[in-house]
């Protein structure tokens, strides 16, 4: 804007509108989509793609890991990092 000589902010609520329309209707969107998946899981882009992944995970799946002093160390770091 400084190039083009004209004030920083201008047009600055035009845009902040138009972000807050164009992100919920990708919500919107997003969610009527999802919904639409977990129905019928067969319509999505990419279920037969994922088939493989999705064999595996159920093949793999182990409910009961502990959660050992590895874990908590992590997890720890991840949080002293973060703060």
């Amino acid at each position: 804007q400084g190039i083009a000589g004209i004030p920083v902010l201008s047009g600055a609520t035009f845009r902040l509108i138009m972000w807050v329309v164009v992100t919920a209707l990708a919500a919107g969107y997003m969610m009527i989509y999802a919904e639409k998946i977990r129905k019928k899981p067969e319509s999505s882009l990419t279920y037969k793609s994922d088939d493989y992944f999705r064999s595996h995970i159920k093949k793999t799946s182990d409910e009961n890991k502990k959660f050992m002093l590895g874990h908590k160390l992590i997890l720890l770091e991840m949080l002293v990092v973060l703060v």
